[in-house]
């Protein structure tokens, strides 16, 4: 805070926010993200790249990440999807997951690896339980390096 001569005050905001490249994939330049899953099973957490999609509202998993790390999931799909390759069944569940230095838990959807197409090599990262922990997400695409942006 800094005070001018005629005794007012202005305040500057400095607002916290972290960011990740996009990164090229078959061609594209897509915003994926880094984050960790995290379970109760050895090794506890698993680092996950994600397309973060604003289009979505469940993240979407693999079921194999899930049992890696324990997490249960319902005996029968619970949740009903669309995706790329069509309309699908995921086991739809709450876990903890690690995004900068926000650690939550939120909604999230498992799928079975077979169901996932076989050229995508990331999850999504979709709207619920997700977005609203985070003051904004933007997508800066017109930086001469664009960028996905977690503001805190």
């Amino acid at each position: 805070m800094a005070l001018d001569y005629r005794g007012s005050c202005s305040v500057a905001m400095v607002l916290a926010a972290f960011e990740f490249n996009y990164q090229t994939r078959n061609g594209w330049k897509l915003p994926i993200c880094q984050l960790d899953l995290l379970g109760p099973a050895e090794p506890g957490r698993k680092r996950i790249d994600a397309l973060v999609d604003s289009g979505a509202s469940y993240s979407i998993f693999l079921r194999s990440d899930a049992d890696l790390l324990g997490i249960e999931l319902p005996r029968l799909p619970n949740q009903r999807i669309a995706f790329g390759s069509g309309p699908g069944l995921g086991r739809r569940v709450r876990v903890a997951l690690e995004l900068g230095s926000e650690r939550f838990r939120a909604e999230v959807v498992f799928i079975d690896d077979e169901s996932w197409p076989s050229d995508l090599r990331y999850s999504l990262l979709g709207r619920i339980g997700v977005f609203p922990r985070f003051r904004y997400v933007a997508f800066r695409e017109r930086l001469p390096r664009p960028v996905v942006e977690f503001g805190l």
